[in-house]
């Protein structure tokens, strides 16, 4: 099976930014940050959402619109949101969910 996906995952300042949208251009695919769209979807900052709801709630969200969401041939990334430190437990989880799908995952660090 093909991957149609590709997920770059890691920290602030890794360069996920810059290779996704390097990638999505060779390939002709679609770049998207997962964060932009839970902003969206959620009319709110990443920052606003842990104030109010928590890490636990981002990190579902996070997990669904990874699964959800997100189109076909697609190159998309995520951060450890709003300047926090994620466990290896979160990390894997996020990451865990987006390879179960059949794309491809890369940790940028």
């Amino acid at each position: 099976m093909k991957a149609d996906k590709v997920y770059l995952v890691g920290f602030m300042a890794a360069g996920k930014t810059t290779l996704a949208r390097a990638l999505a251009k060779r390939l002709d695919w679609q770049a998207v940050d997962v964060d932009e769209l839970i902003e969206a979807r959620e009319r709110q900052t990443v920052a606003e959402i842990f104030a109010r709801h928590g890490e636990a709630y981002f990190r579902a969200l996070e997990r669904q619109v990874i699964v959800e969401q997100l189109p076909p041939r697609s190159i998309s990334w995520w951060r450890r949101a709003a300047g926090t430190f994620a466990t290896c437990k979160t990390v894997q989880r996020s990451t865990a969910t987006a390879c179960r799908c059949g794309s491809t995952c890369r940790w940028i660090g």
